[in-house]
């Protein structure tokens, strides 16, 4: 069963550089013909960052290239939030980053419920 990627409202503000990656995810699906699913949300930060290390340092990076270059990334805008691997090395995010969903089945969506850190919205 697909899903739709959660998207939020107007009472949820997420910062600015966050705002504008997830638009670039939805946009980026829409012209495909097809809608965000869960698993669609959970690979595109991980993929764009790839790709983001090889725009910077070629398309003949080396796997430890590519991993110290992610190692050493801050203030990275994903969908998810704003990434530094400094702060948090293999993930980037901590829980202050992580929102409380709920399914809806009337919708066959999750809807957000929390704002980032989980105080409710």
């Amino acid at each position: 069963m697909s899903s739709e990627w959660p998207q939020h409202t107007t009472e949820l503000k997420l910062l600015p550089p966050v705002e504008a990656a997830q638009k670039v995810m939805f946009d980026g699906y829409k012209a495909a013909g097809t809608s965000t699913d869960i698993s669609a949300g959970l690979a595109w930060d991980p993929g764009m960052l790839v790709i983001d290390a090889y725009r910077k340092l070629g398309l003949k990076a080396t796997p430890e290239q590519i991993r110290s270059y992610i190692a050493g990334l801050k203030d990275w805008a994903g969908i998810n939030g704003i990434y530094d691997f400094t702060k948090m090395p293999q993930r980037g995010l901590n829980v202050d980053d992580s929102i409380v969903t709920r399914w809806d089945t009337k919708k066959n969506a999750w809807i957000i419920v929390s704002k980032p850190g989980g105080d409710p919205l």
